[in-house]
């Protein structure tokens, strides 16, 4: 009986990474595989064994006597291929999508925080929140399969607390103070007649006097170090001073008694 006769596929190239490559069925079927990098005789082979290289595969089979042959074929393995994601960024939560760049090769495919629109790969900082954001670039396929990850830093807006009372009589100015949470910002006030004075964790305000027929109101806008503004506006009412009416004149007796004082308008006053 002779010898089988052995038939070796082209093997590779593969890239020189912790991957257990399934060679392909050589002829015949059910023989055994050795050589650097074989993790398993049946045809597993770990280019991240080897690491760069042209290596010398044998495969042996044997015939139903047991009589058996081997033949050898080269496999090619080749460094990893570079792949660059973005660039690393910070973002403002309510900022409008961001185009991701700087990505290399093309071709690839985008995991994690990025959304495709029209084939073009974003950020959506709306839509994927507060905190650091892994944008993963992915190409290659087997052994030769590569990715690079960054983060896009999606940053709250600052959190403000607005103190002031509702309402302000006419002819008078209005205390305001606003608290920015979660650390030193800067900030800036614009309104009428307005007086801004800065403290380290908060700003303190006076505005007017305000007239009756006056719209008490001020809007102020407080940013970060990274740009993420929060707006806020402050309203008061106006209150008209109230209307006083008293007698003209009245008439009381020189005496030690006490008078009663005549009746002003409105009640309540003193």
């Amino acid at each position: 009986m002779p010898l089988p006769e052995i038939s070796i596929p082209a093997l590779g190239p593969e890239c020189a990474q912790d991957f257990e490559v399934q060679l392909p069925a050589a002829s015949p079927l059910n023989g055994t595989w050795s050589g650097f990098g074989i993790e398993d005789a049946a045809g597993v082979f770990n280019p991240g064994q080897t690491g760069p290289g042209t290596f010398e595969l044998m495969y042996t089979a044997s015939n139903a006597l047991g009589c058996s042959t081997s033949d050898t074929a080269s496999i090619q393995v080749i460094e990893e291929p570079e792949v660059t994601s973005a660039m690393a960024f910070t973002a403002c939560v309510d900022a409008e999508p961001i185009a991701l760049t700087g990505f290399a090769p093309e071709g690839g495919t985008w995991t994690g925080a990025v959304t495709d629109e029209s084939g073009f790969p974003m950020l959506v900082p709306t839509e994927v929140g507060v905190g650091p954001q892994p944008l993963i670039y992915s190409t290659g396929s087997g052994s030769c399969a590569v990715s690079d990850t960054t983060f896009a830093d999606v940053r709250a807006l600052p959190e403000v607390q607005v103190f002031s009372t509702l309402g302000v009589c006419a002819g008078l100015t209005v205390d305001a103070e606003i608290w920015v949470n979660g650390g030193t910002a800067e900030a800036s006030l614009i309104g009428v007649a307005s007086v801004v004075v800065d403290t380290d964790s908060s700003w303190q305000f006076s505005a007017g006097p305000w007239g009756a027929a006056e719209i008490a109101q001020i809007s102020a806008s407080v940013e970060d170090d990274w740009g993420c503004a929060t707006s806020v506006e402050l309203n008061w009412t106006v209150h008209a001073l109230p209307e006083i009416i008293l007698p003209n004149e009245w008439a009381v007796c020189a005496t030690d008694d006490s008078a009663e004082l005549p009746a002003a308008w409105p009640e309540g006053g003193s």
